[in-house]
């Protein structure tokens, strides 16, 4: 079932490298914020496609500052989130 999960998500993550919200991603911050949103993928995959949404633990396990995954999974529309948990939308735009 991971692996299924994880060709899932990079599907997704495929198809989607030219919606709006990747673009506009990386125009707000660059192929470092890119690189974060890349990590959120491959920790979905590693986890059935949901994670648990601890920024502080994710930003040190990706070496990079909390308010930036913060702002990749709130504010892109690429995830749906909890306060608990996230994973990736069924549909990018």
């Amino acid at each position: 079932m991971e692996q299924q999960a994880a060709n899932e998500i990079f599907l997704k993550a495929f198809s989607a490298r030219n919606s709006s919200a990747i673009l506009d991603l990386k125009a707000d911050h660059g192929i470092g914020g890119y690189g974060v949103y890349f990590q959120l993928l491959e920790e979905l995959a590693a986890n059935g496609g949901k994670a648990g949404y601890n920024a502080h633990g994710l930003a040190y396990k990706f070496h990079t500052e909390e308010w930036l995954v913060c702002t990749i999974i709130e504010d892109y529309g690429i995830f749906d989130y909890t306060s608990e948990e996230f994973k990736l939308k069924d549909e990018i735009k």
